[in-house]
């Protein structure tokens, strides 16, 4: 289900593995990925033009109750997907996994050839 990147995607993957640009881009590119989702319709996202696998997730808030849309790098299995909480290696996980804890029940949603796909149901953290 995971498309194999392109010359052009993984001399982005050999940059992006720097140190000294994954630190700096690190707290940066799901803000910028949040923003491009907005502007094109939930099309694009400079992760999935690096040719990533991009999903959205939409969960509740663990503490404002709310929803909130996070687009994350997913790994694609048939029908399961792992998303790994690692937030760049830094000392908290990211927002979105306290989210799922307070809630498991989330949306999942990722573009597949033109067709969109979305999973009301989490397996659980």
């Amino acid at each position: 289900m995971n498309a194999k990147p392109n010359a052009l995607q993984r001399l982005a993957h050999q940059f992006i593995m720097l140190c000294p640009v994954t630190a700096f881009f690190a707290n940066k590119v799901h803000v910028v990925d949040k923003l491009i989702l907005k502007l094109t319709g939930g099309k694009y996202t400079v992760s999935g033009l690096a040719g990533w696998t991009m999903i959205q997730l939409t969960a509740t808030g663990a503490k404002t109750g709310q929803e909130c849309m996070s687009p994350l790098v997913g790994l694609l299995n048939e029908e399961k997907i792992a998303i790994v909480a690692s937030s760049f290696g830094r000392v908290y996980n990211p927002n979105w996994y306290y989210n799922l804890k307070a809630h498991p029940e989330c949306k999942v949603e990722w573009k597949i050839r033109d067709v969109y796909w979305a999973r009301d149901k989490w397996g659980g953290v």
